[in-house]
């Protein structure tokens, strides 16, 4: 399964996290990159970031940059990993989101676990599916052989006919 990134939000790191903030509620999403001037990635920042490391702390957003706040150098799926990878890391690591990067480490988006996550379990029910499919073919071709040893046995025959007699 290939990976499907989203297209991230991303932000300067001289951004206040009370504007990160409201570029992440207007387009809804969870999370901002942060990049460098040279459009690198430099951190990430999060729904979470904000309610344990702004609020619960309580700093007032409007006074702290997002460089003070970000998770530096996040760990990053590669384009070419595939997407069970990043799932099983950012599971065993506790993180929703991770950045996806090129081979020469320009942002191509943004992975959420949920959305790994259901189209982890879409494949998973493309292949039950297909499984279910090829099972009952299986089974269908067997009725039709047990049906044609039927006619043999009715014709006299103890099994099937030879392939030069059919």
């Amino acid at each position: 399964m290939a990976l499907r990134p989203s297209q991230p939000l991303t932000v300067v790191p001289h951004t206040t996290v009370a504007e990160a903030s409201q570029i992440m509620a207007a387009k809804r999403e969870d999370c901002v990159l942060v990049i460098d001037e040279e459009q690198r990635l430099s951190g990430i920042f999060t729904a979470k970031d904000l309610a344990f490391r702004v609020v619960g702390q309580g700093i007032d957003a409007r006074d702290v940059l997002i460089k003070d706040i970000m998770t530096e150098n996040p760990i990053c799926a590669r384009q070419s990993s595939p997407a069970t990878e990043a799932l099983e890391i950012m599971v065993r690591r506790g993180f929703r989101h991770m950045p996806v990067l090129d081979e020469d480490g320009d942002i191509l988006g943004i992975l959420d676990i949920t959305k790994c996550f259901y189209e982890a379990m879409e494949k998973v029910n493309l292949v039950t599916t297909m499984t279910d499919l090829s099972l009952n073919e299986h089974m269908r071709r067997l009725r039709n052989s047990t049906m044609l040893l039927k006619v043999c046995r009715l014709n006299g025959e103890e099994q099937f006919p030879s392939p030069s007699r059919c």
